[in-house]
């Protein structure tokens, strides 16, 4: 037990660092990064659009785009991925997960309906799920878990980190934030780069985790 505990304390991230090692993968990487993010706010987009047609061709149209985004969002992941894994993945891989879709939309539909009645509860069981949690769909995606494993996987990651994580989903907002106020177009720099991070305390928890072991 004591030796559990000490593994847990030693459990730590840099979020500067990581914002620093993301900024310069993407000035690396930012071709592939821009278009991906480009075509993925296109879809969200065109999906959104069809909100405001009340009809049966609208709700296929929404619910056809709705996939094509959660397609996207996949690939996205999975050129982050393969960049931080020294690869120098193409745009063409934005497509080739399709057996990831169906998987990633149960784990983010659970993760959100998780976070939803935490948030009913009261806000701060909302928040705990969310950071505890986090990690899910990205395991889903990265190592192919099934939806119960890699939320388990997940809690095991964050634990002992919850509060920093915390920290970190914050400033990823105020990045994205910041990337809508500068018309929009920041989005393109400041989505990747949250992506980035988001992956790369991932990929530090993960090879923490592995060293436990």
């Amino acid at each position: 037990m004591a030796e559990k505990t000490y593994y847990i304390d030693m459990k730590t991230f840099s979020i500067k660092e990581a914002f620093h090692n993301s900024w310069e993968l993407f000035k690396v990487h930012k071709k592939v990064l821009i278009i991906s993010t480009l075509i993925l706010i296109a879809a969200n987009i065109a999906g959104d659009s069809m909100r405001d047609n009340w009809s049966i061709w609208s709700g296929i149209l929404n619910l056809v785009f709705y996939v094509i985004g959660l397609w996207i969002m996949v690939g996205l992941l999975k050129i982050v991925i393969s960049i931080f894994d020294g690869g120098a993945p193409k745009v063409e891989e934005l497509f080739a997960h399709n057996d990831l879709i169906w998987k990633y939309f149960l784990v983010t539909v659970c993760y959100g309906l998780i976070v939803f009645l935490g948030l009913v509860l009261l806000i701060v069981p909302g928040v705990y799920l969310l950071v505890k949690y986090i990690f899910a769909p990205l395991l889903v995606v990265d190592k192919g878990l099934s939806v119960s494993e890699a939320f388990k996987e997940s809690a095991r990651m964050t634990e002992g980190v919850k509060w920093k994580i915390l920290k970190l989903a914050l400033v990823c907002i105020l990045l994205i934030i910041l990337g809508f106020i500068a018309l929009g177009v920041g989005l393109l720099v400041s989505i990747p780069v949250v992506q980035l991070m988001y992956v790369s305390v991932y990929r530090r928890l993960s090879s923490i985790e592995t060293a436990q072991v």
